[in-house]
Order: structure tokens, then C-alpha cells, then sequence
């Protein structure tokens, strides 16, 4: 069965108008899908049908790589570039998804209803993928420190030394002034 004009996609579960309802995905109705659409890489129905089941499947990435074919092969089918915005703003790719949302509103024929989807998935990716973040850390903590400079009042700072195994009486050269004891 051919579609008429624009096709949807909408979240997990693929809602299609002017085709068939969706049905319940298993693995074998995957596989049968993908083998269709293998034998028939021309046809955009068939790879959007595997997209289909391979989303309800739970496998977005599947139907992207197969939505992203069929584009390679026909560029002119907008209603693909709105599935894969759709797919892409799932699956966490706001930057992607604005790109093809855009595309898809380009396209000459696309219907009311969908333009108002494709701006609603436009909006969506455009602030997903917003640059203004403020992250604030703070950390707190008491600390006291007596000797500020270090420095020792002692002639010679005992330092462990490891191949004599015994400590070594070092003149750090800096101590304290008699005023500050």
C-alpha cells in the first residue's frame, strides 16, 4: 500500500496516517520488515515500514540509520526529514533533529498539520540544544592555619630518608622571627 503525501512518527510508538494502524512489533516481524526493505532499497515505503516496527521495537537508532537511506536515495521526501527530526530529538540529538525540522518546513508541500509538528519539534531541539547553562559549584569548609609562612622555629627539620632508612636533620634556612614566638 502506498501512503498519500506526509507520514508520522510520533515518540515510541509510531501513529501513521493514511496507512495502516501500527501493529504490535516483534522479531519476527523485524526481520521481516528489514528483509523487505533489504530486497528493496528503492522504496521508501519499505524502509519507513522496518522505521516503523524498528522504533516500536524500541531500536531508534535502527529506524534513523534506515530513514537516513531512503533521504540519500530521494532527498525531495520531506515527510522523511520530520520522522527523522522526530527520531533524532528522541534519541537526544537536538542539533540534528533542528536541522531536519527545518528542512522539513522548507519542503513545498508539506500539510498545516505537519508544519505545526515540524515547528513544535523545532521549538523542542532549539532548547534542548541552548547553550545557556549556568553551573554553579560551591564548597565549603573550616580551615585554620597557624604558621602561615611555614616556617619553623626548630634549626634543623627532621626528614625521613628512605635508602639510609632514618631520619635526617635538614636547615631549612628560614625560621621564625623572635617577635612572632
Amino acid at each position: 500500500m502506498k501512503p498519500q503525501g506526509w507520514l508520522r512518527l510520533s515518540g515510541a510508538v509510531l501513529a501513521i496516517s493514511r496507512i495502516a494502524a501500527p501493529v504490535e512489533a516483534d522479531d519476527a516481524a523485524l526481520a521481516e520488515a528489514f528483509s523487505r526493505m533489504m530486497t528493496q532499497p528503492g522504496d521508501p515505503d519499505a524502509a519507513f515500514e522496518y522505521a516503523r516496527v524498528a522504533v516500536a521495537e524500541g531500536q531508534s537508532r535502527a529506524a534513523i540509520a534506515a530513514l537516513e537511506r531512503v533521504i540519500r536515495i530521494n532527498p525531495r521526501l520531506g515527510y522523511i526529514r520530520l520522522e527523522l527530526a522526530s527520531l533524532y530529538l528522541a534519541v537526544g540529538s537536538p542539533d540534528v533533529a533542528a536541522v531536519y525540522a527545518k528542512e522539513a518546513l522548507a519542503s513545498p508541500d508539506i500539510p498545516p498539520a505537519d508544519a505545526t509538528r515540524a515547528r513544535q519539534i523545532l521549538a523542542s531541539a532549539e532548547k534542548s540544544a541552548s547553550l545557556s547553562l549556568l553551573q554553579v559549584s560551591i564548597v565549603t569548609g573550616p580551615r585554620w592555619d597557624s604558621n602561615a609562612t611555614q616556617a619553623t622555629a626548630l634549626s634543623a627539620v627532621p626528614i625521613f630518608n628512605p635508602a639510609i632508612g632514618a631520619q635526617v636533620p635538614v636547615n631549612p634556612g628560614v625560621t621564625v622571627n623572635s617577635s612572632d614566638e
